[in-house]
């Protein structure tokens, strides 16, 4: 929809340099939902169902810096660089710790009164204390169809990974509705998906080609806040977002032989900020001129590590 909206008559000079860098602490709880594990041997199949354990919760962090440029007419860019840390906490169990290094750049052609559409390229190295961290990269187009004081924006990309024993590709899309009842006031509603199929690397011979696979779903839905302060290049924000988590696994031994797994998981999140500004003069102009877009949110494959 957005596409559609924001593609005719992209013609207009409305871009200008603008950006800021943001810091945001918070609150995640990680409930690890339940497994069922089963298969078939000869002709006796069967599958038993359990919960996973205890809920796990802890703190999440994150900083971020972006700029974005006029590149002459109606063309400009958008360079994103983002760090979030966050820590599942299972009393008595120790503690899981990931960490997420972004670099993201957009470039885009945008008509203040109508729209944008663009690209994304964008790469994520996930590490922690986990095992081996892998990087993810993205590519694809998004787009903002300006409505009155709304904006619809859309992000569709494809993924891939390269991880130590495993190879990973799959998609990601998010559509958001932004509201803007102030100048300075910025109301949000997001909802994202991820899809990933986790096969084994070549190079590692733990499980013969196509006989093993995983397959990471999350599904996203989120709200944001933001309020820049009366006269002062602070603003003020806040963020809640629950993901929905699916991991399937599955084994084939051939003659009808197979084993398999489902897992599911809920992880909520709730933060807050600050972020200081530069360019723009409000929030409202930044979404019709200025460093408007997002990195891509890594959902499943940070869920699976």
């Amino acid at each position: 929809l957005a596409f559609g909206a924001a593609a005719p008559a992209l013609a207009a000079d409305g871009n200008i340099v603008d950006g800021f860098g943001s810091f945001s602490a918070g609150y995640n709880e990680l409930n690890p939902g339940s497994s069922t594990n089963g298969g078939c041997a000869g002709t006796s199949c069967g599958s038993n169902t359990s919960t996973n354990g205890e809920t796990a919760s802890g703190l999440d962090l994150n900083a971020r810096v972006t700029v974005a440029v006029p590149l002459g007419g109606a063309f400009g860019a958008q360079a994103d660089g983002e760090y979030s840390r966050t820590v599942y906490h299972v009393s008595g169990n120790g503690s899981v710790k990931l960490n997420d290094s972004t670099f993201a750049a957009h470039v885009f052609l945008r008509d203040p009164s109508k729209g944008l559409v663009g690209v994304v390229a964008q790469r994520t190295s996930t590490n922690g204390n986990f095992g081996d961290g892998f990087a993810t990269y993205y590519l694809g187009g998004e787009a903002q169809a300006f409505v009155g004081r709304a904006t619809v924006y859309g992000q569709l990309t494809y993924g891939s990974d390269d991880a130590t024993v495993t190879d990973s590709n799959g998609i990601n899309a998010k559509v958001e509705l932004r509201y803007f009842p102030q100048d300075n006031l910025k109301l949000a509603l997001r909802g994202g998906y991820e899809f990933f199929k986790i096969t084994p690397d070549a190079r590692y011979n733990y499980c013969w080609a196509d006989a093993c696979s995983d397959k990471a779903n999350t599904v996203s839905i989120g709200a944001n806040a933001e309020y820049r302060l009366a006269g002062s290049r602070v603003s003020v924000l806040g963020d809640v977002d629950y993901r929905a988590i699916k991991l399937k696994s599955r084994v084939d031994y051939g003659a009808g032989d197979y084993e398999f797994s489902r897992q599911t998981a809920g992880d909520l999140r709730l933060m807050v900020g600050v972020k200081l500004n530069f360019g723009a003069g409000s929030l409202f102009e930044r979404d019709r001129s200025g460093a408007s877009l997002d990195p891509v949110r890594s959902l499943g494959q940070h869920a699976a590590a």
